[in-house]
């Protein structure tokens, strides 16, 4: 039974990986780079629970160069937040490294050593303005 189309034949549509990533990334804690969204507490919204969602509010991909992007990158995964978006828009967007940001003289990786707790933690605190 085809629902969507989207995963015929053991192809997967750009648009269903964007989709299926996004949830992997926010949902499952066994993901590798769960940490970066689901564990510094980024949700998919209800209604993209369900591909054809999506899709109805995303659309296609515009170009093989356009990958899904959140427009504020402490928000959620909703389709007043999200747009496909070009390799320079995601860099425009991105938060800095933790080994970018100095605090007191140390960076923020520093800080999460010292203080026992990880990076994206030490990032929240130093953006509340609350790092110690």
């Amino acid at each position: 039974m085809i629902t969507h189309g989207h995963t015929c034949n053991r192809k997967v549509s750009p648009e269903f990986k964007a989709w299926d990533h996004m949830l992997q990334r926010c949902l499952n804690p066994k993901h590798p780079r769960f940490d970066g969204w689901g564990g510094r507490g980024i949700v998919v919204c209800d209604r993209w629970m369900k591909f054809e969602n999506f899709l109805a509010d995303m659309g296609r991909r515009p170009s093989p160069h356009h990958s899904l992007d959140r427009i504020d990158n402490d928000g959620n995964y909703e389709p007043d937040n999200c747009r496909w978006a070009t390799p320079a828009q995601q860099r425009a967007s991105k938060r800095p490294p933790s080994n970018m940001i100095v605090y007191q003289g140390r960076t923020l990786r520093q800080w999460a050593d010292q203080l026992g707790i990880t990076t994206v933690a030490a990032y929240k605190r130093y953006s509340r303005g609350s790092l110690k």
